[in-house]
């Protein structure tokens, strides 16, 4: 993997978060991925991921993030907060891997793995989908910056909320970065208030046959980290 994919799988792990009692959505995220002008490496790397797609379902307890990267590599993120256990699974070049680890187990590897970001929240406001967003600014001390366009109308259970930053009040309906020659940017084209499959099939922890197990740490060292 490089150091692009990787930091998609820090982005989706660290995409997990639950809302109050009763409340389930399924969202449909375009996602484009823009190659510096007059960088040729990282146009190529941009082809390669060209009609990437994300989908996120959510509902009190669960969650589920499926990025498809290009030809790359398909990454789906499962977390179950009454479980207490997370899996996650990576398809590509490289095989089939899968990594089933405990939330505790997981928030721990984060807080080593993921860049650590100081949050802005200012009262800039635009509309996505029909749902008024608030604009987050998010900065990492590697320089990092992330900013999060997020709705306040549904209501987001604050125990379960890891997008970069807890402090996000808020669900992210659209946002970007930029990272080795390349922008990043997800914007929420559809967003329904049911699931559209059983809960059994979208959050299944069982780790499906073909995908050999490993673990976080030695995904980073394939990456380079």
């Amino acid at each position: 993997m490089n150091k692009f994919s990787v930091f998609i799988l820090l982005y989706l792990s660290a995409f997990n978060l639950c809302f109050s009692q009763g409340i389930e959505a399924h969202i449909t995220y375009k996602v484009e991925i823009k190659p510096d002008e007059d960088n040729p490496q990282t146009q190529m790397m941009a082809g390669m991921f060209e009609g990437s797609t994300m989908e996120v379902f959510f509902n009190s307890s669960c969650s589920r993030s499926e990025m498809q990267m290009g030809t790359m590599m398909k990454t789906t993120v499962i977390t179950d907060q009454y479980a207490n256990q997370s899996l996650t699974l990576m398809a590509g070049m490289f095989g089939k891997k899968a990594i089933l680890q405990t939330l505790d187990d997981k928030n721990k590897t984060a807080k080593t793995s993921e860049p650590t970001f100081s949050i802005e929240l200012t009262n800039e406001t635009k509309t996505i989908l029909g749902f008024s967003c608030k604009k987050a600014i998010l900065k990492s001390e590697e320089g990092l910056v992330l900013t999060a366009w997020y709705t306040e109308d549904f209501i987001v259970n604050r125990k379960n909320f890891q997008f970069a930053n807890d402090q996000i009040p808020g669900m992210p309906l659209e946002f970007d970065t930029y990272l080795n020659g390349l922008t990043l940017k997800m914007t929420a084209l559809n967003l329904e208030k049911s699931l559209g499959k059983t809960s059994r099939e979208l959050f299944d922890l069982t780790v499906p046959e073909a995908y050999e197990i490993t673990t976080f740490e030695d995904m980073m060292k394939a990456g380079g980290r």
